[in-house]
């Protein structure tokens, strides 16, 4: 098995001269070159960058003109090099501070591999995105745990502005370049500072209004616009476009088309003329996102999005300044201060009925993937606990047989056990190809994270396995016997270690699920 995008140098040393080596699959045919030298003739070799999974086949042919009659296999499995995880845990949602507050930030980012760097990008209206390095990786380091305070001061963010921010994470992509990966993105609101002090002064209400103003709707609307446009800048860093980019740019323009429409009606419908400046701000910017969108829909190229996002966030941020001068419209009209602390606990409750939806709807997703986890952890195990009672009952024959070639006393005993000993060294055969088989299942996307400790143990068993069919295959049966106790050894391990970390999930789970409860 080897990274996706690695050089891979097949070198193989032969037990005569030959005028040809090739390696053949169902595809192509690849020439091996030999060394140079009568001492370097016996090594043939050649170098690729293989592009998925390969089954190469070794054909020679000496100098007489006569073929190899059994061709060994390389079979060569491919690790897709994928991206980083990042995962902010704190705050994880949107979030409304003051201007003399810090925002706590809390990540993770995760790479098999390895991270170079991890940092912070942060943006306020109208102004270019800033960059915060906030710390350095190497090849050993594939969690990186990320903790940071940004001030809201230090950033001269103001109230009634909206600070969007999102982290980065660097890791090395299969052509060997620098790649980045990036978090999803998240806003901040910034409200007054005495808000919550005017509010708290306020008498309650004999009841809140029921429903958002249609600023309040459209706020959400365009919210859900610029995260989708997010999502597509994320997933569109290919060359080419993804199959869904035609269909999902398109929705996403159908659905900044609807956003304008709402907007032209409500600044229509306005009479304050700061609210109506508002208004026309953000259908200026809804516009010039629509334009963007549709672009890169007819086009089917990703490079518009950007500006697209860019557009569609100015357009939210004029919408959160129309809110909140209707918010002050609606209380200045009011004629008790029951009245405006009825409507602040209206919006209050819409604010956490979204939040209790969203962690709703969280939990529900995280609920429906861990089954499908738990049972493909639990079928891996029960594959391992079987490859392991395969290889003890293996070393068992290896070992019956090497007492019964001792014993041997004529050449058809001999000739019988060699019968048996080829027989037993198809079925080690046989359980390395099913070994390779959960290597590759353990190297899927599902699985890889999860499963990154029992990936490595899998080479070294392996190793072992491939040695123990090598020496039955060239009768020598203390060696075979030596590496095949080994990869018993080692399967039994793995499969021990799997079954306490499923069991200690499984304990987590529940412990989750009683605290969700008392809660």
């Amino acid at each position: 098995s080897i990274l996706e995008g690695s050089r891979l140098t097949l070198t193989c040393r032969l037990n005569k001269p030959v005028h040809q080596a090739v390696l053949r699959d169902d595809e192509q045919l690849i020439e091996l070159s030999s060394g140079d030298g009568e001492q370097n003739a016996l090594l043939w070799s050649t170098t690729l960058i293989p592009q998925k999974k390969m089954t190469l086949r070794l054909e020679l042919l000496d100098r007489e003109g006569r073929a190899n009659q059994e061709p060994p296999e390389f079979v060569i499995d491919l690790i897709p090099n994928l991206p980083p995880d990042l995962a902010i845990e704190f705050p994880g949602r949107d979030i409304r501070i003051s201007p003399l507050q810090e925002m706590s930030i809390e990540a993770n980012a995760t790479d098999d591999f390895g991270l170079q760097e991890v940092g912070l990008i942060y943006q306020l209206p109208g102004a270019e995105e800033q960059t915060l390095k906030l710390g350095d990786g190497n090849r050993s380091d594939a969690v990186i745990k990320i903790a940071h305070e940004l001030a809201m001061e230090d950033i001269a963010a103001q109230p009634n502005e909206l600070v969007a921010y999102y982290l980065y994470a660097d890791d090395v992509g299969p052509d060997g370049q620098t790649r980045r990966t990036f978090s999803d993105l998240y806003f901040a609101e910034v409200r007054h500072f005495d808000e919550e002090y005017r509010e708290a002064q306020s008498p309650q209400g004999q009841g809140a209004q029921q429903g958002g103003t249609p600023a309040d709707k459209l706020l959400e609307l365009q919210r859900d616009i610029v995260n989708a446009i997010w999502k597509l800048i994320r997933r569109e860093t290919a060359d080419e476009p993804t199959t869904d980019f035609s269909a999902d740019s398109q929705t996403v323009a159908d659905s900044q088309s609807q956003a304008l429409d709402l907007a032209h009606e409500m600044t229509a419908s306005l009479e304050d003329a700061l609210s109506r400046q508002h208004g026309a701000d953000a259908v200026e910017q809804m516009t010039s996102a629509l334009e963007s969108l549709q672009v890169a829909a007819d086009s089917l190229t990703a490079e518009p999005l950007p500006k697209a996002r860019t557009f569609a966030y100015n357009a939210y941020q004029a919408l959160l300044k129309l809110q909140a001068r209707e918010h002050l419209i609606s209380r200045s009209q009011s004629n008790s201060s029951s009245q405006s602390q009825s409507s602040r606990q209206d919006l209050d409750q819409q604010l956490q009925n979204l939040e209790l939806k969203n962690d709703r709807n969280r939990y529900e997703n995280e609920q429906q993937e861990q089954p499908s986890a738990d049972r493909e952890q639990l079928q891996v195990l029960n594959r391992l606990r079987e490859l392991a009672r395969r290889q003890s009952g293996l070393n068992e024959k290896i070992q019956e047989l090497e007492n019964a070639l001792r014993a041997a006393e004529n050449e058809e005993e001999r000739r019988e056990i060699e019968r048996q000993l080829k027989r037993l060294q198809e079925e080690q055969q046989e359980l390395l190809r099913d070994l390779d088989e959960l290597q590759e299942r353990m190297n899927s996307e599902q699985n890889r994270r999860q499963m990154a400790d029992a990936r490595e143990q899998a080479h070294n068993v392996r190793e072992n396995l491939r040695r123990t069919s090598e020496a039955l295959k060239e009768g020598q049966m203390s060696r075979a016997l030596a590496s095949g106790t080994r990869a018993e050894r080692e399967l039994e391990q793995m499969k021990d270690e799997l079954r306490e970390q499923t069991a200690g999930q499984f304990t987590d789970a529940m412990r989750e699920l009683r605290e969700q409860a008392r809660e």
